[in-house]
């Protein structure tokens, strides 16, 4: 069962994140393979990888993943973020979209990783303009789009982060009219979809009660449930890897009632857990190799792909060059010969012939021309 992370995973998982990356330096970005992404970080000579698989997870491994792919837009990301201090990381607005402030001298940027919908990887500036994209969109509310100021969608989940905003949402349950109670719930709280199920299963209710049919104090207690998963998120108690027959089955942050008797692994932190359970699918999760080698391999392939990348762009420009002395070769031809007179200067054979000569060198038999006039 591969799956997304939820909005209180993602909680726990940014504080964690800030506490393990903030002060170190991004060391290199790479493409590992489609919507797959590896940053490296060094924090007091210790180095670790930043995995990412859009839109399924982030996490932050001692591995690393061998292959690279020197796409554009990772080409374009390292020469922006190389060599950047991470300053914090934290949730941005209501949706799955985490966000990391990195600084070098006085330049601010902020990486933004979406981890909804199909996922993206964006880089703004200070004032919140977009940089670059990992994918460029057009929707009907906003914009991801060089230039564009970045914004995240809106949402129509109501916070219950707190108890104020817990009894604003009892209240709006019963004036909504919407008659199925999961459904309802699931899109106004705001937590993931599991733990309101989870909620409202151990309060004794059905997913497809009638709103009209629940008690007021049962809704009032369905949200307590849902406070204490936030709360739960906000703490350090050990996340939850379920195993089936060894391998990992899920995770969770709390104890779950359908893996009830189900077996189970403490980890330390939701990292710890998310590692184990992605990389069950994804390698780049936290079981490639461990070694300085790997380094070593990798930064040979990126030099290489980035050589040929090198090479492309430069026999383009050739093919390029000749297309366009191919289409004026009487016109070159005809400033050839009117440069073989000593007395004839630059300036004066760029009026007859219609070309912008910028230099004659009589001794090679050569001029120069303005190709891009």
């Amino acid at each position: 069962m591969k799956r997304e992370l939820y909005m209180v995973e993602l909680l726990r998982l940014s504080r964690e994140l800030d506490a393990q990356l903030s002060g170190s330096y991004i060391d290199q970005f790479y493409q590992t393979g489609q919507d797959r992404f590896r940053v490296k970080v060094n924090a007091k000579k210790r180095r670790s990888n930043l995995n990412m698989h859009l839109p399924y997870y982030i996490a932050l491994s001692d591995t690393a993943e061998v292959s690279d792919e020197a796409s554009p837009f990772s080409m374009a990301m390292r020469k922006r973020i190389d060599g950047f201090r991470i300053s914090a990381v934290g949730l941005l607005g209501g949706d799955r979209i985490l966000q990391i402030g990195i600084e070098k001298a006085e330049a601010r940027l902020h990486m933004i990783i979406e981890l909804f919908g199909k996922g993206n990887i964006i880089l703004t500036d200070d004032q919140m303009r977009i940089l670059l994209a990992y994918k460029q969109r057009e929707f009907s509310e906003r914009t991801i789009k060089n230039r564009a100021a970045y914004a995240p969608p809106k949402s129509a989940s109501m916070s219950v982060w707190n108890r104020a905003a817990l009894s604003m949402a009892v209240d709006e349950a019963y004036e909504s009219g919407e008659d199925g109670l999961a459904s309802h719930v699931a899109r106004r709280a705001g937590i993931g979809t599991a733990y309101v199920m989870d909620a409202i299963e151990r309060t004794g209710l059905g997913p497809k009660t009638k709103m009209r049919d629940v008690p007021r104090e049962k809704m009032v207690e369905l949200y307590e449930r849902m406070l204490d998963t936030i709360n739960t998120a906000k703490g350090d108690a050990p996340a939850i890897l379920y195993l089936r027959d060894g391998k990992p089955l899920d995770f969770s942050l709390r104890p779950m009632m359908r893996y009830e008797g189900a077996e189970s692994k403490a980890c330390a932190t939701i990292n710890e857990a998310i590692c184990a359970f992605y990389s069950s699918f994804d390698p780049s999760a936290g079981l490639g190799e461990k070694n300085a080698e790997v380094e070593r391999i990798t930064a040979s392939m990126r030099k290489q792909q980035e050589a040929v990348l090198a090479l492309e762009a430069e026999a383009a420009q050739a093919r390029k060059a000749g297309d366009w002395i191919s289409a004026r070769a009487d016109l070159i031809n005809h400033a050839i010969g009117i440069a073989r007179d000593k007395s004839s200067e630059a300036k004066a054979i760029s009026a007859a012939v219609g070309l912008e000569v910028m230099a004659i060198d009589r001794k090679r038999r050569t001029i120069k021309v303005n190709a891009t006039g």
